[in-house]
């Protein structure tokens, strides 16, 4: 008996040793991503691939969820006026408002055991107010919300006078780590934006709240990333995650392929082409998910240009491109033509009136021509009475091979009407850290944009958007663009309820944004997640909140 028990007992330590191997399998996840963000900063430069990072590391008060709903993410259940959380008032001025209190989940810490509480929060707001805080929604803070009081510890009010139809959405609010930032930013506000410590600092545990700690950061290249021991929320499977950063799309297909990353992220990964090649090859081995998003590639016009000014030579050039001719042979028809920056997918789309420009090779031609574009040199290049060629730089982000493709498609096609692109390319990192975000370039960018459910153009169109100097270079509304009408649409529809009058205002954003054309929308876009077998609940959520939000709902086998 006794011999027996001891085999018994051996074997059941042969096989509870097998189980932890099993499990300990996979305790480290490497993402293979093509592009590396410009800065960590939360509340500055809204960017694909810094907010991918950010969804381990830092969690917002709301967010919109896989079903495209709001939700929260610390506070403790979403703002209503059934739940008795929001209050319609009038301001000491006149102004209609509303009185928004949140309450912050029990038990949130930092990532160095320091409690989150609404201290954090009055300093965040504190920060993001200032006129050179740099914030990428200067509106909302310096704006819509006009006052922030703390109750307690855990509660807080907003008086809000913008956004009045959802007012509990303050996705775009990022709370900071008062007892780590607030001394650097009272020392040198305008110098705060270089000289916080998300970016001077980044491993400092104390800057992050999400189930993940950034414990190393090579800036352009790998990012390293490990359980934080004060996370209350549901523990996250992986003890550590890497995400590293391959800006080339050919490359990252390599690596993945040689086990050098497990998986590579939709939110900067394969382009379609190379998606569904790859998934011919090795669908075996990996699952790929397909998910229509709301995001738009599209053409950043800017209108400080004197030719650019002219809504003929805007219109010229979109008529110009056969756009479904470009998505079936590059992105195997599965891009979509956009008309506007407004999804078919989102409630608010609408195609009532909304001008669409199909390929139209004469029409280019002739608004040209009306445009001053009289002459066409030996070159083929278009001139006016001055003797100027139409030759215009087209820029986009380096390391893209589709991107750079649809570049070389576009020259071609404004080539056959008498214009010149000329191209360029820069490191992601810079095109969102100075070309972009100071204007710093002459003609066009092509670029991508992604977008929430029924979420307003404020940032990208409207006036107050406009990033300069004088504003600490807020805002995404990079052409520049100013358009009155515009502007009284994108207020009006944070102010009138009704839903017809919803319907109103926000066709009346997309008629005009399709009339106008402050920006030249191309595409909506179609990402591929793809994974390994073996890993379980990576999912798209089709809008810009990044999957690795619910980072704590993957695991593995």
């Amino acid at each position: 008996m006794k011999r027996w028990a001891m085999l018994m007992a051996t074997a059941s330590l042969v096989a509870l040793s097998s189980a932890a191997v099993a499990q300990s399998k996979h305790t480290t996840l490497t993402i293979g991503v093509s592009q590396f963000g410009s800065n960590l900063l939360p509340p500055v430069e809204n960017m694909v691939a810094k907010e991918y990072l950010l969804g381990f590391t830092h969690r917002r008060l709301t967010v919109y969820g896989y079903d495209w709903n709001l939700e929260c993410q610390i506070c403790t259940e979403i703002p209503t006026v059934e739940n008795g959380r929001v209050e319609a008032v009038t301001l000491p001025d006149g102004r209609a408002a509303r009185k928004v209190r949140f309450t912050l989940k029990p038990d949130l810490k930092w990532g160095d055991g320091a409690p989150l509480t609404t201290k954090d929060v009055l300093f965040s707001y504190e920060y993001a107010k200032h006129p050179l805080s740099g914030v990428y929604n200067g509106t909302l803070t310096g704006v819509d919300i006009v006052d922030l009081k703390a109750l307690d510890e855990r509660s807080f009010v907003i008086t809000r006078t913008l956004n009045q139809c959802t007012p509990a959405q303050i996705n775009d609010f990022r709370v900071l780590p008062a007892h780590l930032e607030e001394a650097k930013f009272r020392e040198n506000p305008a110098e705060y934006r270089l000289k916080n410590g998300y970016d001077t600092d980044p491993t400092n545990p104390g800057l992050w709240n999400g189930p993940y700690r950034i414990t190393s950061y090579d800036r352009g290249a790998n990012t390293v990333m490990e359980r934080n021991p004060y996370w209350t929320g549901q523990k996250p499977y992986f003890d550590r995650i890497v995400v590293k950063t391959i800006e080339n799309t050919a490359a990252l297909e390599s690596n993945l392929k040689s086990g050098d990353i497990d998986f590579i992220s939709a939110e900067n990964g394969l382009t379609i082409d190379q998606s569904v090649a790859f998934q011919k090859r090795n669908k075996d081995a990996f699952d790929l998910e397909f998910k229509s998003q709301l995001m738009y590639e599209y053409l950043n016009v800017n209108q400080d240009d004197p030719w650019l000014k002219d809504v003929r030579l805007r219109q010229a050039l979109l008529y110009a491109l056969d756009r479904a001719a470009i998505s079936a042979r590059i992105f195997e028809g599965q891009q979509t033509v956009a008309d506007t920056t407004i999804h078919p997918l989102d409630k608010v789309h609408t195609d009532d009136g909304v001008t669409k420009y199909g390929f139209d090779k004469a029409k280019a031609v002739e608004l040209l021509v009306a445009a001053g574009w009289t002459k066409v040199g030996s070159d083929g290049i278009r001139t006016n009475d001055k003797g100027e060629r139409l030759s215009l730089e087209l820029g986009t982000t380096a390391g893209n091979k589709v991107r750079e493709l649809v570049q070389q498609v576009m020259q071609k096609m404004w080539k056959d009407v008498g214009v010149e692109a000329r191209l360029k390319v820069l490191p992601p990192r810079v095109v969102f850290g100075e070309a972009l975000r100071k204007r710093q370039f002459p003609h066009l960018y092509l670029t991508a944009y992604s977008t929430s459910p029924g979420l307003l153009p404020e940032a990208t169109l409207h006036s107050r958007g406009i990033p300069s100097e004088a504003n600490g270079w807020a805002g995404q509304n990079y052409s520049g663009a100013k358009i009155p009408a515009l502007d009284h649409a994108i207020d009006d529809a944070q102010l009138r309820c009704g839903a017809d009058e919803q319907k109103k205002d926000w066709g009346d954003i997309q008629r005009l944004t399709a009339a106008d054309l402050p920006i030249i929308p191309l595409f909506f876009r179609v990402n591929t997640n793809v994974t390994p077998k073996w890993l379980h609940g990576v999912r798209q959520t089709g809008h810009q909140y990044s999957s690795t939000m619910w980072v704590e709902t993957w695991t593995a086998d």
